[in-house]
């Protein structure tokens, strides 16, 4: 293997790095800070789950998406039979997507954006928190997030 072949992968590698977990942490970071909590919070991985939700919307909703993931768990444990399995699998990762769905759109509401922007976060997640995090909104707080 030559030298170009070998720095084009290393630069390749770091682009992906950089994609996939800097740019992410940055995003949650800002818009942390810019709600008024810690921004060292987004390294933390439940914790700041945890303060996503605390952010835009209330953290009992965050319990609620935490119980669904260890109910998925604790099937995969009990190995049930296959059509009870794939029934409770279906209706876990539907709870878990909608919860995820109302969760973008609490967090764009919260920042006073439309519910297109919580749309946007909902299917491009790392871009539209990256506008959130750096564009001239104010945290309005999740009392302001009324998904309209």
């Amino acid at each position: 293997m030559n030298g170009i072949g070998v720095i084009m992968r290393l630069i390749i590698f770091l682009f992906v790095f950089l994609i996939s977990f800097v740019l992410p942490i940055l995003a949650e970071w800002k818009i942390f800070e810019k709600a008024g909590e810690p921004g060292w919070t987004s390294l933390i991985p439940i914790y700041s789950s945890y303060m996503i939700y605390k952010i835009a919307w209330e953290p009992k909703y965050f319990f609620i998406q935490l119980g669904v993931s260890f109910t998925a768990v604790l099937l995969t444990i009990m190995n049930p039979p296959a059509i009870v399995l794939l029934i409770f699998v279906l209706a876990i990762a539907l709870t878990s997507l909608v919860l995820q769905f109302l969760l973008c759109l609490q967090l764009a509401s919260a920042f006073n954006h439309s519910s297109l922007f919580g749309i946007g976060l909902f299917f491009l997640e790392l871009i539209f928190k990256l506008i959130l995090a750096f564009d001239s909104s104010d945290y309005q707080g999740p009392q302001a997030a009324k998904i309209s």
